[in-house]
């Protein structure tokens, strides 16, 4: 007997029984054998979930998304027969659940849409496991980084009874996550305190550490890192040898060493730093769902980490090269993310057209059904021609106005892509600027060195020879950097350098960056560091180029 008092204990145990119990889903004849056992029990209030489980059976040992799609759609079909929408709305969510997984995200979001609609209709206080659906939809959005949605789904499920001890300590954990991601520590704290809280409650020893840890990078973010330290050390101490969570070990070192670094213990920072790196290595979960987008999060801090710990022991060199990973990385991360918001807006155009064209077609049916009426009732043929000419119109219009909102909708789809690619460009040339002054400081630092090297009285010369060195590899703009900043600065300034050059075909290459240094306000002396000439020849070249600009 499922353990549970009332019905909604009930269901909910069938539920998660079904969910963790690996001895069921070893065999179908196992699971068929455990829905008869719990037929002959003659729960009227199972009943239904018994029928749900037969049918959907079959999805358990189905290693294929898609043919596991099929097998929720027929379920759908035969549910909606019986109209038991409740049913119905499970098919849907877990329809859009296996969507996402596929990367159809489109079509997932539309499934979860459809299945949260019915489900509200029923009530969700009447659907005890209702708890779960909330908050697999929550991470859904929580990948796409649309925090505000994961808030209003995570309160909503707070209402409702916990599906489980993991679930439970989850949600508040997702909405603890939620509130650091938007930049509302004290949020965040509150609510990873609340997890905290469930978590000693249920006993649970890993959530118990991995919230630990949580907790310590909100200490981090206040620059608390003494109190940061036994948080995190405690979280990386029990998971590291936890190859079922491989990353929590993987990231509670990462913070560690980002404490030591920011406490001036560099000798710290680098072993947490190579026991990232090795627990990175040896994660055995490559191919999870979610595992790039965490790999690349990873990834970022660990090369921001490392310039940074280079900077700090003054090898410049390595420094800049670990900032050049992080740029690249970063640039590759907002690739992929862009690519996918573009995919679910494309999703989305091709299932509005996919609804319009079902609308049309019934719109078809019920017109031929209108003319056949038209010839059976002939006496009343003026009447109903007259009718049917209405009808006809107002079909006409509602095409119209469908195709119309079509169009209007990819329109406003292509503006957003758009000025989503031009905030884009606009943030990589902020970028770009940024990395120009980390590169000016260091060639800063690395000339203070050669001076102090060359005013010495027993200069060392390998070690003059070694600075020089250093000083050549650190250009401050190559070639290559110009050609990425020319691109950005026209995409951000509607190819303003292209009408430069259409309106002076005779400018040169070095005035047209001063021009472009001149747009973006840097200063006499940036722009002399950064061009690698005098303050004086660039007044120079600013006042050549003002008069030839005023010229024309």
């Amino acid at each position: 007997m499922l353990p549970g008092d009332t019905a909604e204990e009930r269901i909910i145990a069938l539920f998660n029984l079904v969910d963790t119990s690996a001895a069921l889903r070893s065999s179908p004849s196992a699971f068929g054998a455990f829905l008869a056992d719990l037929e002959n029990r003659r729960d009227p209030v199972l009943k239904r979930y018994i029928d749900y489980f037969r049918e959907i059976s079959p999805v358990f040992f189905e290693k294929d998304g898609k043919a596991r799609i099929r097998i929720y759609e027929a379920a759908y079909e035969r549910f909606g027969k019986s109209r038991d929408s409740r049913l119905q709305a499970i098919c849907l969510h877990y329809i859009g659940q296996e969507n996402f997984v596929l990367g159809n995200y489109g079509a997932a979001f539309d499934k979860s849409l459809q299945s949260r609609e019915i489900l509200k209709a029923i009530g969700y206080e009447n659907i005890p496991e209702v708890g779960k659906y909330l908050h697999d939809i929550a991470l859904n959005y929580y990948y796409f980084r649309d925090y505000e949605k994961v808030t209003g789904l995570m309160y909503e499920a707070l209402k409702h009874r916990p599906y489980s001890p993991n679930l439970d300590i989850q949600r508040y954990n997702t909405l603890a996550l939620s509130y650091r991601q938007t930049g509302r520590p004290d949020s965040a704290a509150s609510y990873f305190r609340k997890a905290a809280m469930r978590s000693e409650f249920y006993r649970d020893s890993t959530w118990i550490t991995l919230i630990a840890g949580n907790l310590g990078t909100i200490y981090i973010t206040r620059k608390q890192y003494r109190e940061a330290l036994p948080l995190l050390l405690a979280d990386f101490h029990y998971n590291r040898t936890n190859d079922h969570f491989p990353d929590m070990a993987r990231n509670a070192a990462l913070a560690i060493a980002d404490v030591w670094l920011q406490l001036n213990q560099p000798d710290s920072a680098i072993y947490y730093l190579e026991e990232s790196e090795r627990l990175h290595l040896k994660n055995p979960l490559k191919d999870s769902f979610g595992r790039q987008q965490r790999d690349e999060d990873f990834l970022k801090s660990y090369y921001d980490i490392l310039a940074r710990y280079y900077r700090q022991l003054g090898n410049y060199t390595l420094a800049y090269l670990y900032l050049d990973s992080l740029n690249k990385t970063s640039l590759e991360h907002d690739r992929r993310y862009n690519t996918m918001l573009a995919k679910v807006s494309e999703d989305k155009l091709k299932i509005q057209q996919y609804v319009s064209d079902i609308a049309l077609e019934r719109q078809k049916r019920r017109t031929a059904l209108v003319r056949w009426m038209l010839i059976l009732a002939v006496l009343l043929f003026c009447i109903v021609l007259l009718g049917l000419l209405y009808f006809l119109n107002r079909a006409r219009q509602a095409k119209q106005k469908a195709l119309q909102q079509l169009k209007d909708a990819e329109i406003l789809s292509r503006q957003k892509l758009t000025m989503a690619a031009f905030e884009r460009a606009k943030d990589q040339l902020r970028y770009q600027l940024g990395l120009v002054e980390e590169k000016n400081l260091l060639i800063g630092r690395l000339k203070n060195d050669l001076e102090k090297l060359r005013s010495g009285r027993e200069a060392s010369p390998d070690l003059l020879e070694e600075t020089l060195e250093k000083l050549a590899c650190a250009r401050l703009l190559t070639q290559e950097d110009w050609v990425r900043f020319r691109r950005r600065f026209n995409a951000v300034f509607n190819d303003s350098l292209e009408d430069l050059k259409k309106t002076h075909p005779d400018i040169t290459q070095s005035e047209e960056r001063i021009y472009a240094l001149i747009q973006l306000d840097v200063g006499t002396r940036q722009m002399a560091s950064m061009l690698g000439i005098s303050p004086e020849s660039v007044r120079k070249a600013r006042y050549r180029l003002n008069k030839r600009l005023k010229s024309t």
